[in-house]
């Protein structure tokens, strides 16, 4: 569960990473370690999917491209 009423805006000048977790008629929300930012949905050509890891970032025309990311899961045992 994630509070989406507590994302803030993104930094347009800085690229971030991280999961796709909502998007909505006005904007795209993404988990970014343990807080959730949200973009303007207007600055995608092409929104991303749904739980999807996604690397965005703003070019000179203040556009959004969001391309795949390198995060990943794991799980580990610890012994």
């Amino acid at each position: 569960i994630y509070n989406i009423y507590t994302a803030s805006p993104t930094d347009k000048t800085q690229a971030s990473s991280g999961v796709i977790v909502y998007a909505d008629k006005d904007s795209v929300y993404q988990r970014m370690r343990k807080k959730v930012i949200m973009h303007s949905r207007n600055d995608f050509d092409r929104v991303p999917g749904i739980g999807s890891a996604k690397r965005i970032e703003y070019n000179a025309d203040g556009r959004a491209v969001a391309a795949d990311s390198s995060i990943r899961q794991a799980r580990s045992r610890f012994r």
